[in-house]
């Protein structure tokens, strides 16, 4: 029974001395001047390249982003003032501004006006006489604003023509709006 405790703690003791070994011959073994400069080199390139990557991203996500608030605007913009001119009476001629951009269109309603016009680059509807909010959002500004009136014998239509510009981060956009509608009370 001797024999065997000795022999365990013989094995024991070679296990030990076998991981000290190892330990003392990683901590000797260490990194040259080469190498360290070899990793950091590749860090420093991977580290710019995805920095890039980042900053190329974030400018297409702003140019996006101006794109689809510029498309939101023209869209609800021109619907809004084509079902206005769909539900009008009549058209003021003696107020509105026709074939001439920034143009403005007043309506006559059955109930009061409203009218579309173009304010510091924003588009506003006033409703008798009072303001009655934008159309278009911020970051968004008319560049040109067209109204063309076509009338017959028996009906009258407007055409409207929005040309709508924004920029983010440097790229500037801009789109053209175009519609028409019959006045309903012209007929």
């Amino acid at each position: 029974m001797g024999n065997k405790r000795e022999a365990r703690s013989e094995k024991r003791e070679e296990y030990i001395y076998s991981l000290f070994a190892i330990r003392y011959s990683l901590r000797q073994r260490g990194f040259s001047l080469i190498e360290v400069l070899i990793y950091v080199g590749l860090v420093a390139v991977l580290t710019i390249s995805i920095i890039g990557t980042l900053i190329t991203l974030a400018e297409v996500y702003g140019t996006l982003a101006g794109v689809k608030r510029l498309n939101t605007s023209g869209a609800s913009a021109l619907d809004r003032i084509i079902r206005t001119v769909r539900d009008a009476e009549s058209v003021d001629i003696g107020v509105s501004q026709f074939s001439s951009s920034p143009g403005s269109l007043t309506l006559n309603m059955s109930e009061g006006s409203v009218s579309f016009l173009v304010e510091n680059g924003v588009l506003e509807v006033e409703e008798d006489g009072a303001s009655a909010g934008r159309l278009t959002q911020e970051g968004v500004s008319v560049s040109g604003l067209t109204f063309t009136r076509v009338a017959s014998s028996r009906s009258e239509m407007v055409m409207a023509v929005l040309e709508l510009t924004t920029t983010a981060r440097g790229a500037t956009s801009t789109k053209t709006f175009r519609g028409g509608a019959v006045v309903r009370g012209s007929y």
